[in-house]
């Protein structure tokens, strides 16, 4: 997976990045149904640190951001219709 290359390129980038790192570890287990496991919270922050991970040519990763933003939409949605 493109994630984990791009944050194994550097010792400490799970550290600078820990909301990509929770993303990665989802996204070990199998596919992008385990993003709806996070929390709204967790995954923007993960979104925003996704884009200064991707570069000009975010192949694969342009893929997963699409996936992380379609799930933290529908957690939303969802968090507010149970509001009412």
């Amino acid at each position: 997976m493109e994630l984990r290359q791009r944050l194994d390129r550097h010792a400490l980038s799970r550290k600078v990045f820990p909301h990509l790192a929770v993303v990665e570890r989802e996204l070990k287990r199998g596919t992008y149904r385990g993003l709806s496991t996070l929390s709204p919270e967790i995954l923007g922050l993960a979104l925003e640190q996704l884009v200064m991970v991707m570069g000009r040519s975010p192949g694969e990763l342009a893929t997963l951001r699409s996936n992380m933003l379609e799930t933290l939409l529908a957690r939303r949605s969802n968090l507010e219709e149970s509001r009412t």
